[in-house]
C-alpha cells in the first residue's frame, strides 16, 4: 500500500517512513488492488477523486492533510474539506480569494492549484505556495498525480 500524503496543514511530522508525508516518491507504485495484473489500472485508479482526496487530502494518520482540525476541516479561506463530498463541491466552486477555481474539471489549465505562480500549494508553486504548512518540501509524486487527475477532468468517482 502506498504512503499517504497531504496537501494541507503540516504543522508537525508524520508518522511512517515519510515524515511529514513529502517524500518525493510518496504515494506511487503500489496503489493497485490485489487482483491487478498489470500497470494499467493502478494509473487509472490515481484518476479517481477517491483516490487523491483519500491520498491527499482527507483527515488521517500523516499530519499535514486538509481535512485536520485548525486546516480546512471546518470552512478556512473558502475552503471546506471535511467530507469527500463538500471538498470536491469546495474545489471546484469559483473562490475569490484564490482568483478562480482551485480545480476546474471543464478547463483544466485554468486549475488555480495548477498556477506555477499563484497556487498556494507548495508542490505547484514554489513562490507562492504555503501549503502543506511547514512541510515546503518537493513532492514529485503528489504533483504528477493531481495534475493527471486535473488534466482527466477532475472526474468525482
Amino acid at each position: 500500500m502506498g504512503l499517504l500524503v497531504a496537501i494541507g496543514c503540516a504543522g508537525s511530522s508524520g508518522t511512517g517512513g515519510g515524515g511529514n508525508g513529502n517524500t518525493p516518491d510518496a504515494g506511487g507504485g503500489d496503489d493497485a488492488s490485489a487482483d491487478d495484473s498489470g500497470g494499467d489500472d493502478a494509473a487509472v485508479d490515481k484518476l479517481t477523486w477517491t483516490f487523491i482526496y483519500n491520498t491527499y487530502i482527507a483527515k488521517g494518520a500523516t499530519a499535514g492533510h486538509c481535512g485536520n482540525v485548525g486546516c480546512h476541516a471546518t470552512a478556512r479561506g473558502g475552503f471546506l474539506c471535511g467530507t469527500q463530498s463538500n471538498c470536491y463541491v469546495s474545489i471546484t466552486n469559483s473562490n475569490p480569494s484564490v482568483g478562480g477555481k482551485m480545480v476546474d474539471p471543464k478547463n483544466p489549465s485554468a486549475s488555480v492549484i495548477l498556477d506555477p505562480v499563484n497556487s498556494p500549494v507548495y508542490w505547484f508553486s514554489t513562490s507562492a505556495g504555503n501549503m502543506p504548512e511547514g512541510a515546503l518540501t518537493p513532492n514529485a509524486q503528489a504533483k504528477a498525480d493531481i495534475t493527471a487527475w486535473i488534466n482527466a477532468g477532475a472526474p468525482n468517482n
